[in-house]
């Protein structure tokens, strides 16, 4: 079921990332397809693979500290969550925008701070 095609993509795209290891959307995308099978410490080593090809203050980095927030969370590393949470903030108190502010919101209210 759906089950066996997310670990289908897992497969996949852990193919494609080392083909193309430096490509961020095969990394975002093994990074949210590891997140959906539970496995937040592969999440957060993608994702944090994935940060450092971004340009700092780009959309795409913000959406992936949001990922990475999300993974942490994910994998009950909630002080890592709400550290990483609160210093993006500090330093980008506008969140990447409107859209994503929003989304970071919401991780804020999971994370009870």
């Amino acid at each position: 079921g759906d089950k066996r095609a997310v670990l289908d993509a897992v497969h996949q795209f852990e193919e494609l990332n080392r083909i193309y290891p430096r490509d961020a959307q095969i990394l975002r995308l093994l990074g949210d397809s590891y997140l959906a099978t539970d496995r937040s410490d592969a999440a957060i080593q993608t994702i944090v693979k994935l940060l450092g090809g971004l340009p700092p203050g780009s959309s795409s980095w913000f959406r992936a500290k949001l990922q990475l927030i999300r993974a942490y969370r994910a994998g009950a590393r909630t002080s890592d969550a709400v550290k990483t949470l609160k210093l993006l903030e500090l330093l980008h108190p506008d969140l990447g925008g409107p859209q994503l502010f929003e989304e970071f919101q919401k991780e804020k209210l999971r994370l009870e701070i």
